[in-house]
């Protein structure tokens, strides 16, 4: 019965969902078993507004301290794909954390870019790099991973 629901929800979502300005990316279910967040994680959609809304609200320079807005950071993080830290085997040995996290999350102008947007969350890691989140970019490289990922694992090659 909550599997129903759950379906239902997301066609509903599919089709009544409101649209981002200057966004021409289509609406797609994401993770359809998101439970807490499903009104920002169900559809590209959803987390798309999610980020707009969470830009619209902070002031240039102020951190992400809330629990929520950070839920929706670390989701657009993981999204992207960030490389593991480099190691040696020592550190491998000693099970160092090849995970690289987030530090410090924080609106900040645009680096680089002709975007109609002129901020974006800014992420300090704790490799010490610092890295923009583009959500558009995001969702593509998103989706050209889990669109090719069973023909990549089951390749014959």
């Amino acid at each position: 019965m909550e599997k129903r629901e759950a379906t239902i929800e997301a066609i509903l979502a599919l089709k009544n969902d409101k649209a981002v300005k200057a966004w021409i990316g289509p609406n797609h279910v994401l993770f359809k078993d998101s439970v807490e967040n499903r009104d920002m994680f169900l559809t590209t959609y959803r987390i798309r507004n999610a980020y707009e809304e969470l830009l619209n609200k902070l002031e240039v320079g102020e951190e992400i301290t809330d629990e929520r807005d950070m839920t929706l950071i670390k989701r657009f993080f993981d999204m992207l794909f960030y490389p593991p830290r480099k190691m040696s085997i020592s550190d491998w040995k000693n099970q160092r954390d090849p995970i690289v996290k987030i530090v410090k999350a924080y609106k900040d102008t645009r680096w680089k870019g002709n975007r109609r947007r002129k901020h974006e969350i800014t992420l300090l890691l704790d490799d010490g790099k610092r890295i923009q989140l583009n959500p558009g970019d995001i969702l593509n490289k998103f989706f050209h991973i889990w669109g090719n990922f069973d023909s990549l694992i089951n390749s014959k090659l």
